[in-house]
């Protein structure tokens, strides 16, 4: 689904905010009043909105595992259209057919994300399961169901879209249909999923490009992955200076103390100094190397400056390691069109690596959950996608010049 999504990326924002099914029909207005669930999501973040059809509307948005924000807005029975806003974010959405189509953005979200919303009036009278899809395109897609009404948030190459369809017993049908940019060619992508107990899987394809499919697998406990939380008492990543990459690891103590190992060589230690109101470290190696680096939360980012190459200039990155939410790295490769290096940290829900071929490297930020990773880098460049356990990880890439793989990782 690689030109599925890159061809179908303006044109599915303008059937999914159109007011009409996939299939093209318009369904009456709802009812004042009228509630809705459903799922969103844009480059590496999920997450789940509620919407009320009243007067004035209402609502609310939870982005990843974050706190819920409040909506409120306006509910056109005219047009079945929402516009609510509230905490930096803003919904819109237009109602037809038991659902819900729109987008989602503001404060946290990368671009403008993709929302579909199912007719239920708590988020208890829905089922959300959450997984990555991986084959000829990668990226990761949030299905909730109610009924017998289900839709679906997809992200991936190229960007999201939203899709709607049905239930009948086990099985799930979603498609969405739009004109392929440049060519005005209509396109539609269709996907079949089964559901079988907590978990659902299927494939998809396209009617423009059969031949290229993908395989979807979630589940509800993939929705549930925490977020990290501290104190953190170290933080663990990488450094990356053109293709050179070295495993990092610092001590939030006073005095700071860490280690460095560049690209299987000898590990060299670091000490200096870690200000907790700041978060800032400054660190130096034996070797005369230093590293500064602020922690806000979570995340750390700094340089390393002194000696050349692979130190001078060299990024930092790293996940806050805490005893409630320790960082898992790992360790792997990319094969096919390109082949490369990947090192991968999971922390909670968080996901944060670095993709290092003979050209260069580039930084990847994602989310995971139980079962699967999502990770995608280069301004929405590159999409990686994988399950497994906590010990490995195997699945695709896709890049938008049409490229793409495998790749696997596993402890380091």
């Amino acid at each position: 689904m690689r030109d599925l999504q890159k061809t179908l990326l303006i044109a599915v924002f303008v059937a999914a905010c159109g007011g009409g099914s996939s299939d093209g029909s318009t369904a009456p207005a709802p009812a004042a009043n009228a509630k809705y669930q459903g799922v969103f999501a844009s480059g590496s973040e999920r997450g789940t909105v509620s919407l009320t059809a009243g007067s004035p509307a209402s609502g609310s948005l939870v982005l990843g595992t974050a706190a819920p924000v409040a909506l409120t807005g306006t509910y056109t029975a005219a047009t079945a259209a929402f516009a609510l806003s509230g905490g930096g974010y803003a919904v819109q959405g237009t109602a037809a057919n038991n659902a819900v189509t729109g987008t989602v953005s503001g404060t946290g979200i990368n671009g403008v994300g993709t929302m579909s919303a199912v007719a239920a009036a708590t988020a208890d009278a829905t089922t959300r399961y959450c997984g990555v899809y991986t084959g000829d395109d990668s990226g990761m897609a949030d299905v909730i169901v109610s009924g017998s009404v289900a839709a679906a948030s997809v992200t991936g190459m190229g960007g999201g879209f939203g899709m709607i369809g049905t239930v009948s017993g086990s099985s799930v049908a979603l498609s969405v249909t739009g004109k392929e940019p440049g060519t005005g060619r209509t396109n539609t992508i269709t996907a079949n999923f089964s559901i079988s107990g907590s978990t659902i899987s299927g494939g998809g394809s396209s009617t423009l490009y059969p031949t290229q499919r993908v395989t979807f697998t979630g589940s509800t406990s993939g929705c549930g992955a925490a977020a990290a939380t501290g104190p953190f008492t170290s933080y663990v990543g990488f450094a990356g200076n053109n293709g050179v990459t070295g495993l990092l690891q610092l001590n939030a103590t006073s005095p700071a103390t860490g280690s460095i190992k560049w690209n299987g060589g000898a590990t060299t230690a670091l000490a200096g100094t870690y200000d907790a109101a700041t978060g800032k470290f400054v660190v130096t190696g034996s070797d005369g190397a230093t590293i500064t680096a602020t922690a806000s939360g979570a995340s750390l980012t700094g340089a390393i400056s002194g000696p050349p190459k692979p130190y001078g200039g060299a990024g930092v990155w790293a996940l806050g390691s805490s005893a409630t939410t320790p960082v898992n790295r790992y360790c792997g490769a990319t094969s096919g069109a390109t082949a490369g290096t990947v090192i991968l940290l999971s922390a909670g829900s968080n996901i944060l690596g670095l993709w290092i071929n003979s050209s260069g490297s580039m930084l990847l930020n994602g989310s995971g959950g139980n079962g699967w990773v999502y990770a995608a880098g280069g301004g929405a460049q590159m999409y990686f996608a994988a399950t497994g356990s906590g010990s490995s990880y195997s699945g695709t890439w896709a890049h938008v010049n049409d490229t793409a793989g495998a790749w696997s990782v596993s402890g380091c």
